[in-house]
């Protein structure tokens, strides 16, 4: 995948998908997840996209 895509793919998951916040290392995170469906055992998939490791967001 080009950096292109990811960061259509990233921009995606920002804008169409649930801001949450979280601890990591003893700072407060923002992170973003888009439900994509569920798997063969019907547990319930993600996309997600760290918002700090998302360049040009």
């Amino acid at each position: 995948m080009n950096k292109e895509a990811y960061l259509l793919i990233a921009r995606d998951v920002v804008n169409q998908g649930y801001r949450v916040e979280y601890e990591y290392k003893g700072a407060i995170r923002t992170g973003y997840l888009k439900r994509m469906g569920n798997n063969r055992k019907g547990e319930t998939t993600f996309e997600n996209r760290k918002a700090q490791q998302t360049a040009g967001l």
